[in-house]
């Protein structure tokens, strides 16, 4: 499968704020960059006594597919090769500088 990764920013190339890629059914996906506060509201999820959804709720609070926000039951429904690469590019965003 062909990496159609689209990397934008409103701060300057070196500064992306999302990232935008193709999942295996043919819809766009797209991450934005997270703030301090979609940490927080990601928290609320331990705090009901679901730490392992922490990382999906926080993904999906970034995400959107085909435009539209979703949900994390959106993102675990997914195929697991779509949810790893939901995973997979929200790191590679984080980590770029």
């Amino acid at each position: 499968m062909e990496d159609s990764t689209k990397i934008s920013g409103q701060d300057t190339p070196t500064k992306p704020t999302s990232i935008e890629f193709i999942l295996s059914d043919g819809r766009t996906a797209s991450i934005r960059k997270g703030k301090g506060s979609d940490v927080e509201n990601a928290s609320k999820f331990m705090d009901q006594g679901n730490p392992g959804r922490y990382l999906t709720a926080r993904i999906s609070m970034l995400s959107t597919i085909g435009g539209k926000p979703i949900v994390p039951e959106d993102l675990v429904d997914l195929d697991e090769d779509d949810y790893d690469l939901f995973v997979s590019k929200w790191d590679e965003l984080k980590n770029l500088k």
